[in-house]
């Protein structure tokens, strides 16, 4: 069970209007639409945009009139008008928490007091969103993974679009986004992520589908030293907490995950089973549909297609 993450219209609504699953990132700026076709999806308008350096740098924005002009760019080339956003991980804070057993319509006022013990901010200021991790049927208590945004950061990134002429219609974090594309709807296994961009990793772990860890560190698919070595402490601090989390597989995702080599280096050097994501599992089958965005190119939109798919998504046959 999950709370939608700042949806901006009611559900019926929101689920009439055509959208683009768009990400903005330090480097480039990435959308994507899904459009339903016989009982499936077929891959409609998508690109990728540069973004001057400098003008956004792990979730600051810095130059935001740049940024606006690419927003305008795809605005007119594309027609787009409603969005669904990426937020950065930088600006977030992530916890996994428990919470004692109550009725589903209580669920968030219980989550919402255990915000401030567990993140340095005000309840006051932020929005947050949680979602459920499955627990025996006679627990004690509730397991929820919990995000947690500052309100200013949402403004902020809300007035880029709104400048655009664009109309956000939810946001929600790259990392819970990344995780609804790459795992199975009902799978319950726990997994590393690593988000390999061009200037950076994102390190993000996944339980049931829910995000309850993520890092990111200046760290990329060519410093394979200190990219093994960071993965080493996440992958055996997570094994060795008190509520420790078991992570079965090292998943792999974004522009730097096509690598040649890069699976088989962090398998030889840590012993831990790797794959590269299919970024489509639970949009298509390839058997039956090949959309024309190439392999490689598809794993740096893994965080807009989790994005473009309902949270009750099943994979579509």
């Amino acid at each position: 069970m999950s709370k939608n993450f700042f949806d901006f219209f009611p559900p019926p609504k929101f689920l009439e209007m055509p959208f683009v699953a768009l990400s903005v990132s330090d480097t480039s700026l990435r959308f994507i639409e899904l459009r339903s076709h016989e009982g499936s999806f077929v891959v409609g308008d998508y690109s990728q945009h540069v973004i001057p350096s400098g003008a956004l740098d792990a979730g600051y924005i810095h130059k935001p009139e740049q940024i606006i002009e690419a927003l305008k760019s795809i605005k007119k080339e594309y027609g787009l008008r409603f969005v669904k956003v990426t937020l950065p991980e930088e600006k977030a804070f992530v916890f996994r928490t428990q919470i004692p057993v109550v009725e589903p319509d209580e669920m968030r006022s219980s989550v919402e007091f255990t915000i401030e013990e567990n993140a340095p901010v005000s309840v006051a200021d932020v929005e947050f969103d949680f979602v459920v991790i499955p627990t025996p049927e006679d627990a004690t208590h509730i397991d929820v993974a919990v995000h947690v945004v500052p309100k200013k950061v949402i403004e902020t990134y809300m007035s880029l679009f709104t400048e655009a002429g664009l109309t956000v219609i939810a946001f929600e974090l790259e990392s819970q986004a990344i995780a609804r594309a790459v795992t199975d709807k009902d799978d319950k296994d726990s997994y590393l992520i690593l988000n390999l961009e061009k200037n950076k990793t994102g390190f993000y772990i996944t339980n049931a589908g829910a995000i309850s860890f993520t890092s990111t560190m200046v760290i990329t698919a060519e410093t394979l030293p200190e990219l093994t070595e960071e993965i080493s402490k996440i992958y055996w601090r997570a094994h060795g907490e008190k509520n420790s989390i078991k992570i079965n597989r090292i998943l792999l995702c974004g522009e730097g995950a096509g690598k040649e080599g890069l699976k088989e280096h962090i398998w030889n050097s840590l012993g831990i089973p790797v794959e590269v994501v299919n970024v489509w599992k639970n949009v298509f089958v390839l058997d039956k549909y090949v959309p024309d965005i190439s392999y490689k190119d598809s794993l740096g939109f893994a965080s807009v297609v989790g994005l473009s798919l309902p949270q009750t998504s099943q994979k579509i046959l």
